[in-house]
């Protein structure tokens, strides 16, 4: 069966549309919508040891994607109280992991969150680490003004009333060889939870044989409802 990869250049509304609520504080995304992409890079959602979660490979040092999340609720910058994320980095150079990235209504640049940049932290290799950005200790800068890497309170300083548009996860642009998985972002009490999509038998229905899976994978609708009926 398939894994679910990410058509790019999706508009950001998508991401937030096809994510369903899992409970009232957990919103679950099957299918990431890439906003931005340059490259060759991998995004597809996975499972690592029994976990669901986003997977992002930029082979090259121009890959780049950058994965959206969700609009917030349109709150504004000042009104951001809380933003986590949990991620496992597999393999790269220099300590660098997944960022986050914050755009914004009226245009002011994109806000990133480095957590490499955190004196709150030392990026390790294969385990699961929790980077709760808005602190005291750094991490952050905006796009058009260089590498800062202030705390949040310090680089949104005269921008609180900026309406966000976008929070997103993003990697690339100069780290060649990462490897990384991200979940669980937490936006001011609100989980987002990347899961992969589990296809049943139902999706062999109505032509769903040919369009959702793999092409050539089954001749028929009866050929994949079979392969369902085999695996229960």
């Amino acid at each position: 069966m398939r894994k679910t990869i990410v058509a790019i250049g999706a508009a950001m509304g998508m991401a937030v549309s096809m994510a369903g609520t899992a409970s009232a504080a957990t919103t679950t995304i099957p299918e990431p919508t890439v906003i931005y992409s340059a490259g060759d890079p991998v995004v597809e959602t996975t499972s690592l040891d029994g976990v669901g979660s986003l997977f992002i490979s930029t082979p090259l040092s121009g890959d780049k994607a950058t994965v959206g999340v969700t609009d917030a609720g349109n709150i504004t910058l000042g009104e951001l109280e809380s933003l986590s994320y949990r991620s496992l980095r597999e393999a790269g150079a220099l300590q660098q992991t997944v960022s986050l990235n914050i755009t914004v209504s009226p245009w002011a640049g994109t806000f990133v969150y480095e957590p490499v940049y955190d004196s709150a932290y030392t990026v390790e290799t294969g385990v699961w680490q929790t980077f709760e950005s808005i602190g005291d200790t750094g991490g952050w800068w905006k796009t058009g003004d260089g590498p800062t890497f202030t705390s949040f309170a310090e680089q949104i300083e005269g921008f609180e009333d900026s309406v966000i548009t976008s929070i997103s996860v993003n990697q690339g642009s100069g780290n060649p060889g990462l490897m990384t998985y991200t979940d669980w972002v937490e936006v001011n009490g609100e989980r987002f939870d990347f899961e992969p999509l589990v296809l049943t038998k139902d999706d062999c229905k109505d032509g769903g044989w040919e369009t959702n899976f793999d092409v050539g994978q089954y001749k028929n609708q009866g050929q994949c409802v079979s392969e369902f009926a085999r695996a229960e």
